[in-house]
C-alpha cells in the first residue's frame, strides 16, 4: 500500500488573498462590510448623559465599549463647551485676561468618573470569570485527551473501547 501526501502552501497573513484586487481596495472591502454601530449622543445633556451611563451599569450585561466611550466623549464635549464660555465671560470682564481663571468643579463630572469606574470594575470582572471558565475548560479537554491516549493504549474489548470513545467524544461537545 503506498501512501500519499498533499502539501498545502500556506500563505502569509499579509499576502493580498485576492489577486484582481489591490490591496488596498480589499481592505476597503473588508472595512465597510464589517458595520459598526454608530452613538450620537450629541443631542443630550451632561445629567442625561450621566443617567444613561447609569442605567447602563444597571443592566445585568455590559453595555458596549464604543457606547460608554462616546457617552463620555459627548460629555466632555459638552463640558469643554461650557468651559470655555466661562473663561470667554471672564476674559471680557477681566480686560482680556485669562490670569486668575479657574474652571468650576462639576458634581456631575465626579459622578460620571465614578460610573465609568463602576462600569470598567463591572466588564474587568467580566473578562476574568470568563478567563477563568476558559482555564476549566481546558482542563476539562486536556483531561479528555488523556483519557482518549489511554484508550488507544488499552487492550480491551473493542466494544467497551468504542463506547468509552463515544462517552468522551460527548464530553468534548
Amino acid at each position: 500500500a503506498k501512501l500519499y501526501f498533499t502539501f498545502v502552501k500556506l500563505l502569509p497573513m499579509t499576502e493580498n488573498l485576492v489577486p484582481e484586487l489591490p490591496a488596498s481596495e480589499e481592505n476597503a472591502q473588508l472595512e465597510s462590510s464589517v458595520e459598526t454601530p454608530l452613538y450620537d449622543f450629541s443631542s443630550m445633556t451632561e445629567e442625561e448623559i450621566v443617567n444613561k451611563l447609569k442605567s447602563l451599569l444597571a443592566e445585568d450585561n455590559l453595555p458596549p465599549r464604543a457606547e460608554t466611550e462616546a457617552l463620555k466623549h459627548a460629555f466632555y464635549k459638552i463640558r469643554s463647551q461650557e468651559n470655555d464660555e466661562a473663561k470667554a465671560k471672564y476674559m471680557t470682564e477681566h480686560d482680556g485676561s485669562s490670569d486668575g481663571f479657574v474652571i468650576e468643579p462639576d458634581s456631575l463630572e465626579d459622578s460620571l468618573k465614578s460610573t465609568l469606574n463602576s462600569i470598567k470594575e463591572k466588564r474587568a470582572k467580566a473578562i476574568a470569570e470568563e478567563e477563568k471558565l476558559k482555564e476549566n475548560n481546558l482542563a476539562i479537554k486536556l483531561k479528555i485527551i488523556d483519557d482518549i491516549n489511554t484508550l488507544t493504549e488499552s487492550t480491551d474489548d473493542f466494544g467497551k473501547l468504542y463506547k468509552e470513545f463515544k462517552d468522551l467524544q460527548q464530553k468534548w461537545s
